[in-house]
């Protein structure tokens, strides 16, 4: 497993804010048609779907390109093998709930949280 704590400095340093972590982790698995990546790390106050999805790719050199469509929703262009030009869909859960690529900006989690991104 490799820690998403990384988070914290890149958190710091870029946004420039205080840090407020809360106790516990989170896991976050990455499903591909080649591999399953596991990560687990603490979760800070305010941490979103996103940012964890850019810690993990940070903590475990996976390859994460995303942007902001005109109403700021989030598509994600790359995702460890994904190219959203294939045919493949990404479908995001948290706790076995499904929410949408456009929402992992806005979908906080906590400590027990346990989000996996796959392709369909």
């Amino acid at each position: 497993m490799v820690s998403f704590a990384l988070f914290l400095f890149i958190n710091r340093w870029f946004l420039n804010k205080d840090v407020v972590k809360v106790p516990g982790t989170a896991s976050l698995i990455v499903e591909t048609s080649e591999k399953n990546r596991v990560f687990e790390g603490e979760v800070i106050e305010g941490m979103t779907v996103l940012d964890a999805l850019i810690a993990a790719s940070e903590a475990g050199n996976i390859k994460f390109e995303y942007g902001f469509g005109d109403s700021g929703r989030v598509d994600v262009t790359e995702l460890d093998g994904y190219d959203n030009d294939l045919s493949k869909e990404l479908k995001f859960y948290l706790n076995d709930s499904h929410i949408s690529e456009e929402e992992i900006a806005t979908v906080f989690i906590r400590p027990g949280d346990r989000i996996k991104v796959g392709f369909q």
